[in-house]
């Protein structure tokens, strides 16, 4: 991604938040995740 303009800190803070929303969601419904599982909003 560096390669098409995307600077390095703005991948890891993507990630960041990616992996927060997951633990928020995680603890909000007080269920374990399950990384194949799609869910539709």
């Amino acid at each position: 991604m560096i390669e098409r303009g995307v600077h390095r800190n703005a991948i890891v803070v993507a990630l960041a938040n990616k992996l927060a929303r997951i633990a928020w969601a995680v603890l909000r419904k007080d269920v374990a995740f399950e990384r194949g599982r799609l869910v539709a909003a």
